[in-house]
């Protein structure tokens, strides 16, 4: 490993090492647990990304019906198929 891989490593888990809050605290928790053990990772890891983008900053008290639905239509617009799985994924990840 060279030092810039290094450097690179540490900035990707510098927020990890000061905890956060909300739903990103949850997106790392499955990050760090399932995404190692799904057998097709870069699947659960691709639709894991579009809802940490969405969903990461906010508390997950605050996620309503209503901003899943308001998600999962505008994802359809570029693809049917992950906006019907991801609400899935983001129920598992609320287990």
């Amino acid at each position: 490993m060279t030092m810039k891989d290094v450097q690179a490593e540490y900035a990707r888990w510098l927020p990890r090492l000061f905890p956060v809050t909300g739903m990103a605290e949850l997106f790392d928790r499955y990050e760090a647990e399932s995404i190692p053990v799904k057998k097709s990772p870069n699947t659960r890891d691709s639709n894991y990304r579009k809802l940490r983008q969405v969903f990461g900053e906010i508390e997950p008290d605050d996620i309503e019906v209503s901003h899943v639905y308001r998600y999962m239509d505008a994802r359809n617009a570029s693809s049917r198929t992950q906006a019907s799985h991801e609400p899935t994924l983001l129920k598992h990840i609320f287990k």
